[in-house]
């Protein structure tokens, strides 16, 4: 048996691995450029995939690309979290984030970075839930904390009268309650480049049609605790 069959044996056993996987498996009897060589013609053949790059990258079967990777949800420690980290580990887990045209991966990466650093900085909660997914043509992720809440932190801190009236300054782009750490348009720019953006916490759901170019504020029943963030773009958005 050669080395590319027994590679693709061991890409079979896998959901997903990475060359030191590989490099284990062998027993370390070949070399790591020796290794990626032939790894490399397997790509170029099209039957395996890659996400990733460097050290970090991940390969996968052609074949289970899509049953195996589109779609992760894990939850998150909030205290010492860094957003740059969380997306190089779903850009290794999920293989369509390093497929798609690198215009929505630059805006994947802006949006999904936003909105889990107003979760690390704003929220006050201790976890955070993640869920990212591809669904035929639309890429969602899902940012759902715990905390305070983003309209009563928004209401308290900005003294307003109303959860509403914090929903109209969030809306105005230039909202922050933490001013020495985040800009506070955060929020206004992500749901500008959505295709739909939908912000829930407490009593009230925040719903921004960018394919129909509405606005819809609703009453949430059951009321939701702490903030959650749902961002959806489709892979033809230009």
């Amino acid at each position: 048996m050669n080395l590319h069959q027994e590679i693709l044996e061991f890409a079979a056993s896998k959901v997903t691995f990475s060359t030191n996987n590989l490099l284990d498996h062998f027993h370390k009897k070949y070399t790591r450029a020796y290794v990626l060589r032939f790894v490399k013609d397997l790509i170029l053949q099209k039957k395996l995939v890659k996400s990733g790059s460097t050290r970090s990258a991940k390969y996968a079967l052609t074949q289970n690309r899509h049953s195996l990777s589109d779609q992760t949800i894990k939850k998150y420690i909030l205290k010492g979290l860094k957003e740059h980290e969380v997306l190089e580990e779903l850009k290794s887990k999920l293989l369509f984030l390093s497929e798609v045209p690198e215009h929505l991966q630059s805006i994947f990466a802006y949006a999904f970075s936003e909105m889990l650093n107003n979760a690390i900085d704003h929220s006050q909660s201790k976890n955070v839930s993640i869920s990212v997914e591809k669904e035929g043509k639309t890429i969602r992720f899902v940012v759902d904390d715990y905390g305070i809440g983003v309209f009563k932190n928004i209401m308290e801190k900005r003294k307003l009268k109303s959860q509403l009236e914090a929903i109209q300054d969030l809306m105005k782009g230039k909202v922050t309650t933490m001013p020495q750490a985040h800009s506070g348009e955060g929020i206004f720019f992500t749901s500008k480049v959505a295709d739909l953006f939908i912000l829930e916490s407490d009593q009230h759901q925040l719903r921004i049609d960018n394919l129909i170019d509405d606005i819809f504020v609703k009453e949430l029943n059951p009321k939701k605790n702490g903030t959650r963030v749902i961002f959806e773009i489709s892979t033809d958005h230009k």
